[in-house]
This record gives structure tokens, C-alpha cells and sequence, in this order.
């Protein structure tokens, strides 16, 4: 009697999810009426099986356990956020309008669930909605408001409007509530472009403190040095990105130049071949490169480099004209012609 107790409780189990997971695509508001039978089947086997583990009946306990929790399982498992799945392997696909689309459904039915405004208003933010996402954050931050995304997102939004002291206003209150690496670097990159130097130091090194492997903090750190003179600064960051991330094309460019103006030749050099290898038609690299090999006394790798610059530079270009300026103090110009 007890196991077909036990068993008829986890087919109940099955069958109602089965139902739950199949209504919910029709009307989000079933889910509210469903769901309570999970927690009451969960609890009746939790009471069956309390009564006979004080009975001792050890061997008809273990199928109500198991059943019971099976049951628990469901209950933890019911699909509330379904759509909120649904919507995330639409936006994994580039179908956004559809992912909106199942979210809005999600919000008019319920007008409940954190995660769906969050979803929404990153959403319209991405396709640059400002007045949907702005709605959809505010009403999240209303719901939520010690969330930082929520924070996160308007000030993303209050850059797209224009607005950054609204941004930083943002920003700075996600911070306070708790330091995130996005908040954080998006307030530097504020400071950054509204020329506050030692703002946007201070908030890249807040960076580096919460999550020291960003790469995209050290660029900003290397361009604020480098744009403010202070090369060496710069070239220690540009090779903490470089490490990070090879395909940082610029980062070559500019450690480059820094190596170049203290006159290392051979470690700018070194820079420009990564940079080449990565990425070929390059012809302000190949230029370095070029002029490089000109300055070390090796022709041939200067014409080698510097007839690359050729093919890829319109005639009248600077970088033509200084190249086919080298070529022939070489003695080794080729007519343009023969391009």
C-alpha cells in the first residue's frame, strides 16, 4: 500500500509539471494556479515519511523518500522563468525581436519577475531604445533596488542620450551599493572623455582591485598615459594588455612608437612582426618596419617592407610618398607602375 501510495505520488508529481511546462507557453498566469500543488504533494510525502520513521518501518520509508523527494525536485525545478529561457536562446541566436517579444508576454501577464524587466530594459538597450529601456530599468530598480544592474544599465542608456552626469550619477550609486567591475569601468571611460585625468585613473585602478584581469582596463590606463605624455606609464600598461590580449592591434602600434622615440629599435621591431603576424596589411606597421630596417643599414628589408606600403597606399598618400622617399634614397624605388 505504501509503495502505490509512493508511486501515485510521483506520477501526481510528473503529471502536473507535464501540464505546468505545457500551459505555461499558452498563458503565464496558469503557472500561479499550478504551482501551489507542488509544494502540498511535496509536503503530504515529507509527512508520510516522517510517520514511518518514527513507526520504524525502515524498508517501506526508503520508495516514500525517494518520492518524496522527487517531489521537492519539482518544486524547486517549476518553470517560472521558462520564457526568461526561451528569451535568452532567442538573443543566443540574434532574434531579438522575438526574445522582446516573449519577455513583453512574460511582463503583461504576471507583471511580475525581476530577471524579465532586467532582460527588457538590456534588451532595449542594446537596440538603442532609450524611452523602453529606461521604463523597464526604472521599474526594475523600483522592484529591486539594491540590484546594481539596474544602476548599470541606466547610466549605459544616460551615455546614449547624452547625458553623463546622469551616467555618473548612476554609476556612482551602483558603487556605492556594491563595486562591479561594469559600473566601474564604464565611470572611468565618463571621466576618461570628459578629460578628468586623475578621475578616470582612480576608477581604472578601482578596476583593477575588484577584477584584476580585464584587459580593457589596462588599455584604458596605457591611452590616458599615453595621451597625457607620460610613456612609461603608458608602455607598462600596453604590455599588461598585450598580454592579456594579443589581438590588441594598437597596443603593438603604440609601445611601438614609445620603444621607437627611446630609440630601441630592435623591441619596437619586435612589436611591429607581432602586430604583422596577427593582422598583414598594415601599412603604417610596415612603414615602421620599413624605416627600421632603413635606419639598421638592411635594404632589403626595408624594400621588402616598404613596396608592401606601396601596394596597399594610394599614390599621394603620406606613407606613400615617405616610403618611395626611402626607396630611392636606397637606390632601389621601383616605377610606380610596376606596383
Amino acid at each position: 500500500l505504501i509503495r502505490r501510495r509512493a508511486v501515485i505520488l510521483m506520477l501526481s508529481a510528473i503529471l502536473i509539471y507535464t501540464v505546468q511546462a505545457s500551459v505555461f507557453f499558452a498563458n503565464a498566469r496558469f503557472r500561479l494556479v499550478i504551482a501551489p500543488y507542488f509544494i502540498i504533494l511535496a509536503a503530504a510525502g515529507c509527512a508520510e515519511a516522517i510517520r514511518l520513521a518514527s513507526l520504524r518501518e525502515y524498508k517501506k520509508l526508503v520508495p516514500v523518500v525517494i518520492a518524496a523527494l522527487i517531489l521537492l525536485a519539482f518544486t524547486l525545478m517549476n518553470p517560472y522563468n521558462r520564457q526568461n529561457e526561451l528569451a535568452v536562446n532567442y538573443v543566443t541566436f540574434g532574434a531579438k525581436d522575438m526574445a522582446i517579444k516573449e519577455l513583453t508576454r512574460e511582463y503583461e501577464n504576471t507583471r511580475y519577475g525581476r530577471l524579465t524587466l532586467y532582460y527588457l530594459a538590456n534588451l532595449y538597450y542594446s537596440e538603442g531604445d532609450i524611452e523602453k529601456g529606461m521604463k523597464f530599468a526604472k521599474e526594475g530598480l523600483k522592484a529591486d533596488p539594491g540590484n546594481t544592474r539596474y544602476y548599470e544599465i541606466l547610466g549605459s542608456l544616460s551615455i546614449l542620450k547624452g547625458d553623463k552626469n546622469k551616467a555618473l550619477e548612476y554609476f556612482l550609486a551602483s558603487e556605492r551599493i556594491m563595486p562591479t567591475l561594469p559600473a566601474l569601468y564604464k565611470t572611468a571611460l565618463v571621466y576618461a572623455d570628459s578629460g578628468n585625468f586623475d578621475e578616470a585613473v582612480k576608477y581604472f585602478n578601482k578596476c583593477v582591485t575588484v577584477y584584476p584581469y580585464h584587459s580593457k582596463t589596462y588599455e584604458g590606463l596605457a591611452f590616458l598615459y599615453f595621451n597625457k605624455g607620460l610613456y612609461g606609464d603608458a608602455l607598462g600598461h600596453f604590455y599588461t594588455a598585450l598580454r592579456m590580449d594579443p589581438g590588441f592591434l594598437e597596443g603593438y602600434e603604440k609601445a611601438g612608437y614609445i620603444l621607437m622615440m627611446k630609440k630601441e629599435l630592435k623591441g619596437a621591431a619586435a612589436l611591429y612582426r607581432a602586430s604583422i603576424e596577427r593582422s598583414p596589411d598594415q601599412p603604417g606597421i610596415l612603414f615602421n618596419l620599413g624605416l627600421i630596417a632603413y635606419l639598421e643599414k638592411d635594404a632589403g628589408k626595408a624594400k621588402a617592407y616598404l613596396n608592401s606600403v606601396l601596394r596597399l597606399e594610394k599614390e599621394g598618400s603620406p606613407l606613400y610618398a615617405n616610403s618611395t622617399a626611402i626607396l630611392a634614397k636606397l637606390g632601389v624605388l621601383n616605377p610606380p607602375g610596376s606596383r
